[in-house]
């Protein structure tokens, strides 16, 4: 087995833990506050973690979409908390996404700094 394939499965196993995680949080904090009436800020929170998610599935089939929509997801929970004061939470939030994103991108094997390597070798070579 290769070692891209090994990223894929660290990727998806990984992705499935914090996604099992992260559910668990929602049901066990979020559905109360909704019940409540207090869902205010959950409703700012949850398109921004939407990103990830799509991410994660995507990452499924195509790693290297997958990996960048989950960045860009891991992206944009940073900049809602720290628009909201709240480093800690940008940090723990986010950090599982831009890590499952960069395995997922790794997983891929493309890498645009090796086509553009690859490329200058092809043309010095011609």
């Amino acid at each position: 087995m290769s070692v891209y394939t090994y990223y894929k499965w660290f990727s998806r196993i990984l992705g499935l833990l914090f996604l099992i995680i992260f559910s668990a949080y929602i049901i066990n904090e979020g559905i109360p506050d909704v019940i409540e009436g207090k869902a205010n800020d959950w409703l700012w929170f949850l398109p921004f973690a939407m990103f990830s998610f799509f991410g994660y599935v995507a990452g499924w089939k195509w790693p290297f979409t997958g990996g960048w929509t989950m960045m860009i997801g891991g992206l944009l929970l940073i900049v809602f908390f720290l628009f909201k004061n709240e480093f800690l939470l940008a940090l723990i939030f986010s950090s599982p996404s831009l890590l499952i994103g960069f395995t997922f991108i790794a997983a891929s094997g493309k890498s645009y700094l090796g086509r553009i390597m690859s490329q200058d070798n092809q043309s010095e070579s011609a």
